[in-house]
């Protein structure tokens, strides 16, 4: 997952690959990881950093 933060925040890869470059077969299964472990969507989290 921390990969995931970094090519959020590093990369304009869209959202929807996100998943495929850190390993998931599923992209339902790595958002509600990454929202579990976050508490936020990987859009709403590279939104939320963009802001910064």
């Amino acid at each position: 997952m921390e990969e995931a933060k970094r090519l959020l925040i590093s990369t304009e890869l869209p959202v929807s690959q996100i998943p495929e470059q850190c390993g998931f077969e599923a992209t339902s299964t790595f958002n509600r990881l990454f929202k579990q472990q976050f508490g936020l969507s990987p859009l709403e989290y590279r939104l939320s950093q963009i802001e910064k």
